[in-house]
């Protein structure tokens, strides 16, 4: 098997496994990112977080990942548009368990790089009205994980389907237990419902010897 970066060089969307409280998978996202192979970076964050605040003005994530947004923006590291990122409002409610880097530490990084950064979880509080709960531990179970992965699988393959999406440097972070048949409901992974969806789209899980 290539390693992750050559799989960066083609068409594989590579997934990389998350404990969220871990730094593996993290931190092997932020090398991937740094080596400029990632194009795109899909993310384990609500989808309706797809745009932020500056001042009174919306911006998109499409919009801050293009050049003239740095200039703008007055960035002069990753570390400016992460803070830009947590001050606005585009990671309300992360979890400040979760290793270190962050989601907003990678997302900060990957738009510094000009890499497009695409939230594509389902938004949670649907989700629970789907299931006719306030619980968030409805959200982990096999019957949530379902519901999520669905909507997570469909805006993947979609965006990847358009025309302008990046063809190569196709990368993904999500919780491990996404990627787990055994903790779905229907017997359906993240990744086969992304390819069930665009069998163009290969996916590669990484393994742990490949994300060390």
């Amino acid at each position: 098997m290539p390693k992750l970066d050559e799989l960066l060089k083609g068409a594989t969307l590579v997934a990389l496994p998350d404990v969220h409280t871990m730094p593996t998978a993290r931190a092997k996202a932020k090398a991937l990112i740094e080596s400029g192979k990632v194009k795109v970076f899909f993310i384990e964050w609500n989808h309706e977080r797809g745009s932020c605040y500056s001042g009174e003005k919306r911006v998109t994530w499409e919009e801050l990942s293009q050049p003239e947004a740095r200039d703008e923006m007055k960035w002069h590291d990753a570390a400016d548009v992460t803070k830009f990122l947590i001050d606005n409002g585009c990671f309300e409610g992360i979890d400040p368990l979760d290793a270190s880097p962050t989601l907003p530490e990678l997302a900060g990084l990957a738009v510094f790089h000009g890499v497009k950064v695409v939230p594509a979880d389902a938004d949670p509080e649907g989700v629970k009205h789907q299931l006719d709960t306030r619980s968030d531990d409805a959200l982990y179970n096999s019957d949530g994980l379902k519901i999520r992965d669905a909507f997570a699988g469909e805006h993947i393959a979609e965006y990847l389907s358009n025309p302008a999406a990046p063809t190569v440097g196709r990368l993904m972070l999500w919780g491990d237990n996404h990627f787990n048949r055994e903790t779905h409901s229907d017997g359906r992974s993240l990744a086969d419902i992304i390819t069930a969806e665009n069998s163009t789209i290969p996916v590669h899980v990484a393994t742990d010897e490949e994300m060390k």
